[in-house]
């Protein structure tokens, strides 16, 4: 069974970068490098548990913040990252 990072809802606005986790279990998993962590654009069709969701508000570009969530989920375990649309605030 895969483990998902989540579905992620990237806010850009003026800030600090921080990533935001919400866990979704209390299982824990080794953390992995961040190049083993996948980009998926929709939930896999296979089974897989969803682990926590991942949010950032900053205002980096979108690839900054990709990469910054992506560091997160690769120190949660989690095997890919599901990324939603980001939306910008200003």
């Amino acid at each position: 069974m895969a483990v998902t990072a989540g579905l992620l809802m990237v806010i850009m606005q003026a800030g600090c970068s921080q990533v935001q986790v919400l866990r979704l279990t209390s299982e824990t998993f080794p953390s992995r490098d961040v190049n083993d962590v996948a980009i998926l654009s929709h939930e896999p069709d296979a089974s897989f548990l969803k682990i926590a969701e991942l949010s950032e508000t900053s205002s980096s570009g979108v690839h900054t913040l990709q990469r910054h969530v992506l560091k997160k989920a690769a120190e949660l375990g989690a095997d890919a990252v599901v990324f939603s649309t980001p939306v910008t605030r200003t």
